[in-house]
């Protein structure tokens, strides 16, 4: 499992996400609506998203499942699971997503503004420059658990299931756990999961980060300290984890109130550091995700290494 591992994070970093309209989460996406359409009709709110993520998790599993019985070859079923992971995860997506608005910002707000709204669901139209900048590196700083670490986390201990199931997990929580009337009830469920399956992989992530920051940044001690003082602070059990260290490794002030379909939600701040919050940190933020990637990536490699010492490693 770590050949494919490796291999898919990899192929990922080079060439990056699939387009959208073949790539497996947005088909996962698709099913969930068809299934939402229905289910989201039943009085009973809670049971119906139960129903919903059941529902999903054992049409996807059948799916992969007889795919995986069907195919005889060695090398088609080896080729398959790496894309089941290639397409589990993002790193070169995220980051291409947050080096646009990066750039927009030195042309035009309001383009900044429109690529920040793909990738948070936060209200954009008044944010200034530091708001879309602090939200852009939180966003990458969340996105280090949710679209790499912890699909990998599951995959090294659980293989392609392990992976398949978070990622579902994970998507159901981005499409139906919001706290509004229509989802409060319906999306519960899968937004507890959502957060039980982070719980583990959220703090663990400092394993990797904490080495990377002190290499690019001298401030991988600042990453520890602001995430000690701050992980547990914000609402999310876990999104605290990532924005706190992110925050101690940049040396900038991430949370703060933000406005969310209008409403606002109180956030303390995670006082990182003095720093300004200017366009370079979301480069910084760039760089910390992709090489606490890259080191995640060597970390496996030692692991196959160690755990298999009398077996060659080979991709």
């Amino acid at each position: 499992m770590t050949d494919i591992l490796v291999l898919a994070i990899l192929i990922d970093i080079v060439f990056g996400e699939l387009p959208n309209k073949i790539h497996p989460v947005a088909i996962i996406g698709k099913l969930i609506s068809i299934y939402e359409n229905f289910l989201h009709n039943f009085k009973n709110k809670f049971l119906g998203g139960f129903l919903l993520f059941i529902s999903t998790h054992f049409t996807i599993f059948i799916v992969i499942f007889l795919l995986l019985k069907i195919i005889k070859s060695n090398y088609l079923l080896f080729a398959l699971k790496v894309f089941i992971v290639y397409s589990s995860i993002s790193v070169k997506g995220m980051l291409d997503h947050a080096l646009k608005i990066y750039q927009a910002l030195s042309m035009d707000i309001n383009l900044a503004k429109e690529n920040l709204k793909l990738i948070v669901s936060r209200d954009v139209e008044e944010m200034n420059e530091q708001d879309i900048i602090k939200s852009t590196i939180e966003s990458v700083a969340e996105n280090f658990n949710d679209a790499f670490f912890a699909p990998i986390f599951y995959g090294v201990i659980f293989g392609i299931y392990g992976i398949i199931f978070y990622r579902i997990t994970n998507t159901l929580d981005a499409m139906v756990g919001y706290k509004n009337e229509k989802y409060i009830e319906f999306g519960k469920f899968s937004a507890k999961s959502d957060d039980i399956l982070n719980f583990i992989p959220a703090r663990l992530q400092i394993i990797v980060m904490l080495p990377v920051a002190q290499i690019l940044f001298k401030n991988g001690l600042n990453a520890l300290k602001i995430y000690k003082k701050f992980r547990n602070t914000l609402p999310s059990p876990n999104a605290g984890c990532g924005i706190s260290l992110f925050a101690g490794a940049l040396n900038i002030t991430l949370g703060g109130n933000t406005y969310y379909f209008g409403r606002l939600v109180n956030k303390p701040l995670i006082e990182g550091g003095s720093d300004l919050l200017t366009k370079q940190k979301i480069l910084d933020a760039i760089f910390l995700y992709l090489y606490s990637a890259i080191f995640t990536v060597l970390l496996i490699i030692i692991f196959k290494l160690l755990w298999s010492p009398n077996v060659p490693f080979t991709l």
